[in-house]
């Protein structure tokens, strides 16, 4: 198995287990974050045991009071790609990104003339998204751990089937 340490520039935290711990890992194999504790069983688990498992090294974030909104959000502004002196406060529908005021201007902007909405009224949106796809890849998983769990006992019949064959032979 491969640690391997990175950085990540910001605080944050997922919620990749049952016991809701947060993750300090990442498994690329599994494409999924590990917190310690399923670190450890990924590494005694015949399946996991050989996946790449990269630790991640967070840095938390510097937050004023004023920038830190009540549900700990961040309300820091964000600095536009193409005018750095903007913030990203808008988002454009049609191009599915964020955007600052000059890039929906029609002397400077790629994105004037389209479906603009502010960032605080396309958040519900994304959020519910968000937690939707979370959700159905949840679903997909179970499933995927059922079909697991049937073609593994599909397997035993079949392996204790093929002794049988072999010693009624010999």
């Amino acid at each position: 198995m491969l640690l391997t340490p990175i950085l990540l520039v910001y605080f944050f935290t997922f919620q990749s287990c049952d016991d809701r711990n947060p993750a300090h890992s990442w498994c690329s194999d599994c494409e999924d974050h590990l917190c310690d504790d399923c670190v450890k069983a990924h590494q005694r688990v015949k399946i996991t045991k050989d996946h790449n498992i990269t630790t991640i090294v967070v840095q938390p974030r510097m937050r004023s009071s004023s920038s830190a909104s009540a549900d700990g959000s961040s309300r820091e502004p964000v600095p536009c790609r193409d005018h750095p002196s903007e913030q990203l406060l808008a988002f454009c529908d049609p191009c599915d990104v964020l955007v600052c005021e000059a890039c929906c201007k029609a002397s400077t902007g790629r994105h004037e003339g389209h479906a603009i909405k502010r960032t605080h009224a396309k958040a519900p949106e994304v959020k519910t998204a968000l937690q939707q796809a979370v959700a159905d890849t949840r679903l997909k998983k179970n499933m995927l751990d059922e079909n697991r769990s049937i073609l593994g006992n599909k397997l035993s019949e079949l392996n204790i089937k093929v002794s049988h064959l072999i010693g009624v032979r010999t």
